[in-house]
């Protein structure tokens, strides 16, 4: 591992420990949180790819559907079959979803935010009034990203889930309890609890790549869009690398 990389983690632990003391002294009473950064954070990561997120999931429900449908058509193993599937979904593609979505979204917008600020000298201006620009900046969107990525990774569950369930009802006569028994019988507690917690990682992975992409900035105009590039690249990178680590982990 290399000197830059080796900083890059530095920087990194530096962010997160920053962020870690700001929710601590917010709970004691110590701090306060930007109420409308958080809020306005809140908007960007949930709202701003709530839309898309919504179409995108649609469409993959019904692909899914689809070929379900064309499987089932050749096998009669419909139980073991649709069971799977939805353990897929919920353990595997809708964090990667959520988190690829986040990424493309949030973590390019906090880099490009601090980035900026390192860039005309704002950083400089909120460390002379005594305030942290990790609190500032970092604080509020890593806990917006959080929130909204557990929220919007069990909205996107239900969406391509539902729209699957509704595609192999009305095309293969297949009920929904069939499909919900099957699920059931497929998922137990840690397969809910891995659901969660991934993309719970991404979205603290995305703000700490970006965060660290934002602070390496140069006193150069381009190097803003180049650690915009590079937080969605590293991002993506972190992501299927964690996702990795789970399979071996837990299992497929």
């Amino acid at each position: 591992m290399n000197t830059k990389a080796l900083e890059n983690i530095g920087l990194a632990l530096f962010v997160l420990r920053d962020c870690l003391q700001l929710y601590r002294n917010i709970l004691l009473g110590r701090s306060r949180l930007d109420l409308k950064v958080f809020v306005d954070d809140l908007r960007e990561v949930g709202l701003s790819i709530l839309p898309l997120l919504t179409v995108v999931a649609i469409i993959v429900g019904l692909v899914i559907g689809v070929q379900t449908e064309n499987v089932l058509g050749e096998v009669n193993v419909p139980g073991l079959l649709l069971g799977s599937i939805g353990l897929a979904i919920i353990k595997h593609f809708a964090p990667l979803l959520v988190g690829l979505f986040v990424a493309g979204r949030s973590g390019i917008a906090l880099a490009v935010r601090i980035g900026s600020m390192v860039l005309n000298r704002e950083a400089d201006g909120l460390i002379v009034s005594g305030i942290n620009p990790i609190h500032y900046t970092v604080g509020p969107m890593l806990l917006a990203m959080l929130l909204m990525s557990f929220a919007l990774a069990v909205w996107t569950d239900l969406i391509v889930l539902a729209t699957a369930a509704l595609w192999l009802w009305l095309e293969a006569g297949i009920p929904w309890s069939l499909f919900q028994d099957s699920l059931r019988g497929m998922l137990d507690s840690g397969d809910l609890v891995i659901s969660v917690v991934k993309p719970l990682i991404f979205a603290l992975l995305i703000a700490l790549i970006a965060a660290v992409n934002g602070c390496r900035v140069s006193r150069q105009v381009e190097a803003v869009s180049k650690a915009a590039s590079r937080t969605m690249i590293d991002a993506i990178a972190a992501i299927q690398l964690t996702n990795l680590l789970f399979v071996f982990a837990f299992g497929g």
